[in-house]
């Protein structure tokens, strides 16, 4: 830091300190007190908080309240798994350490930065989606990869009826249609394994979860799924959500983080209050 850098943050110290002493505004005492009570969350992803003080905020040329208000994005998020999930993710972009005990200030700071772009922001929701998935999954004694592969049959076997569908609608209006045969044929070779799937078992996730586990049904969950993101298959309904089926392509292949075509990979304000974990639970019930 310059000379004058290190001049400005030495000011606005003495104003803190000054207006404490005048009663105008908190003594330092209360604005640490209260620094570290918006930080508190994050002790329990093990980030020294206890350590962080006024000076440091302040030599990050942010007045204390200022900084409370940003770090918010991060702070308010409520559950430690997200925040965990999110800290991963920063790590991979260099922004913070894998190691939580040595995250600084200036770590936390940089992060929440992040969070508050566009892309910061589609990456926190789909982590935080993510994360709601699998809590689901665990409720109903599942892992995330089985919860995965249950939604991804159920959005390939909504699919394939609504193709069926047509084709008897079609039927109804040209009883002699030749073609018809060949069409069907092809429809139910498009959307295997779903169209091998029993119309009646469809509402039983334990009829699904075990056709699933069939040789060959998960591969092809997973390329049906990449279809989708990388627009080779029509996205028929608007459930079809890109960041949803981002989600369940990853808890498919275990794991594996993938972009929006399909790949392996290693009103702002409203799209910052969703980065805060208020993903709603319908988002990710069904794709």
């Amino acid at each position: 830091m310059d000379s004058c850098s290190s001049h400005d943050a030495q000011q606005i110290v003495k104003q803190v300190t000054l207006g404490g002493v005048l009663g105008l505004v908190e003594t330092e005492a209360d604005t640490l007190k209260k620094l570290h009570e918006c930080l508190k969350p994050l002790r329990e992803n093990q980030i020294q908080v206890d350590s962080f003080t006024v000076s440091g905020v302040v030599n990050l040329f942010y007045l204390p309240n200022q900084f409370v208000k940003h770090v918010r994005v991060l702070t308010t998020i409520p559950f430690k798994d997200v925040r965990d999930s999110v800290l991963a993710k920063a790590n991979s972009l260099g922004l913070c350490p894998q190691n939580h005990e040595m995250i600084t200030l200036r770590h936390v700071a940089e992060v929440s930065r992040w969070m508050k772009t566009e892309s910061g922001i589609k990456d926190v929701v789909e982590v935080q989606r993510r994360e709601k998935l699998k809590r689901r999954a665990t409720k109903r004694g599942r892992t995330l990869v089985e919860a995965s592969m249950i939604r991804a049959m159920n959005a390939q076997f909504a699919e394939y009826s609504e193709k069926m569908k047509e084709v008897m609608s079609r039927r109804s209006l040209e009883p002699f249609r030749v073609t018809e045969e060949d069409e069907t044929l092809a429809i139910k070779d498009k959307y295997w394994p779903a169209s091998r799937f029993h119309l009646s078992n469809i509402g039983n996730e334990q009829s699904v979860l075990d056709f699933c586990r069939k040789e060959g049904v998960k591969s092809k969950l997973i390329e049906y799924v990449k279809g989708l993101l990388g627009g080779e298959t029509e996205i028929l309904h608007p459930r079809h959500d890109v960041g949803v089926l981002r989600v369940v392509l990853a808890g498919i292949v275990d794991s594996e983080n993938i972009n929006l075509d399909g790949q392996s990979c290693a009103n702002k304000k409203r799209k910052t209050e969703t980065a805060l974990g208020h993903v709603g639970e319908d988002e990710v019930s069904q794709i």
